[in-house]
């Protein structure tokens, strides 16, 4: 297992601004999990610009859902056949395999993802019919496991092997079954909305994303009823709650859903902006928006989401403006000052952040920590005193 004791790290999915989604989970590459992903299709014989060739054939499969699956749940893999030869690739069969054991640790995590481990145990869960793909096309398609198949039955938690093939080729990747609050793997999702280009998302973007296919949607469709921790950018429900009564029906609902979430929860910075730029600018802790009025329409709140003390002449209420705290508001008042630096993080960064407030805990990835004398990397510790959760930087990107 891989587990978040303090011998082991603890398994995030981190969507940065600039960074494509694989969405969705940990999952893609990351991440290729919260995206949508299109039915089989067969690709563009000549794209536009013409890809420049890699000489070989290449085959990708990814869990959706960010790679989590807990029971009950049915399991969705998608694939690509990649075609970077001068000919066309021949039309197959896939087949999918899924480990019966959980992979142990972080070594055989490795020596699995990197190729060099020998297949795992597995049981064949599905197959797919993949169509020929062109030079420099690439042709996508989809597997799905039934909730109640035998093979999805009875799983402990723990990271397991999934596999892949397509005659000669092969494709890895692993999928998680969380535990409960005692569970022995944790998983760290970000519910973000991306970069954007104005201060906060747009009516027509909310709509957009969170529709039934939306990104959004997809994010909160992939934690429902699992244990993953969300690390929430509280730009987006300030977004919605700065339209009022004029947001979309969609995004209302979906605010409200994820309010009623019962998964832990911190917030991320405000538009999910990177701690370890401003503190390496300069700057003595991170910057904080300090008003959103600029963005609400008095017109479209309504006196019962803002009430006011009705007035003495009896005419109706006039709605008062939300406070600051209340557009930016998560789900959880309690919830820890958590801090998630993007990439790799200096000590001076952790000890800036802690200085400013000690109350707080930084998140790291594994391939930033050191241990004396070769220990294991905790998933808990503290660097100069402050303290820190450490992910698991190889399975983070798995997924």
């Amino acid at each position: 297992m891989i587990p978040t004791s303090a011998h082991a790290g603890i398994t995030a999915t981190r969507l940065r601004h600039g960074i494509p989604a694989l969405a969705a989970v940990l999952l893609a590459t990351v991440l290729l999990g919260l995206l949508g992903i299109a039915p089989p299709a067969r690709a563009a014989a000549t794209p536009t610009p013409t890809p420049t060739l890699s000489g070989e054939i290449e085959l990708h499969v990814a869990p959706l859902g960010n790679g989590l699956l807990s029971p009950g749940e049915t399991l969705n893999a998608v694939f690509s056949v990649d075609n970077g030869t001068a000919l066309r690739a021949p039309a197959g069969d896939a087949t999918l395999q899924l480990g019966d054991t959980a992979l142990p640790g972080a070594d055989a995590l490795a020596t699995w993802l990197d190729g060099s481990a020998a297949p795992a145990p597995a049981r064949v869960v599905g197959t797919a019919a993949v169509d020929s793909a062109a030079s420099g096309a690439s042709v996508t398609g989809s597997i799905q496991v039934a909730a109640d198949d035998e093979a999805l039955q009875n799983r402990a938690p723990g990271v397991y092997p999934l596999r892949l093939t397509l005659g000669d080729l092969e494709a890895r990747s692993v999928v998680v079954v969380p535990g409960g609050a005692t569970g022995s793997v944790g998983v760290v999702v970000p519910v973000t909305a991306g970069p954007l280009e104005r201060g906060l998302l747009t009516s027509a973007e909310l709509e957009t994303m969170t529709a039934p296919e939306g990104s959004l949607t997809a994010v909160l469709d992939a934690v429902d009823g699992t244990p993953a921790i969300l690390a929430v950018d509280p730009a987006v429900p300030a977004a919605i709650r700065v339209l009022g009564t004029a947001a979309p029906a969609t995004a209302q609902e979906w605010l409200a859903r994820l309010l009623r979430l019962p998964n832990a929860r911190f917030a991320l910075q405000f538009g999910d902006a990177d701690v370890a730029t401003q503190i390496d600018a300069g700057l003595t802790s991170p910057m904080q928006p300090t008003s959103l009025a600029a963005y609400i329409d008095a017109a479209t709140l309504s006196p019962e989401a803002t009430p006011t003390p009705a007035p003495t002449d009896g005419t109706d209420p006039a709605p008062s403006m939300p406070d600051l705290a209340t557009l930016l508001d998560i789900g959880d008042p309690a919830a820890p000052l958590v801090y998630w630096p993007a990439g790799a993080t200096g000590p001076q960064v952790v000890a800036a952040l802690a200085a400013d407030a000690p109350q707080s805990v930084t998140i790291l990835p594994s391939t930033s920590v050191t241990t004396d004398a070769d220990a294991a990397i905790p998933a808990r510790g503290t660097v100069d005193g402050a303290a820190v959760l450490v992910t698991d930087t190889t399975a983070s990107a798995a997924l």
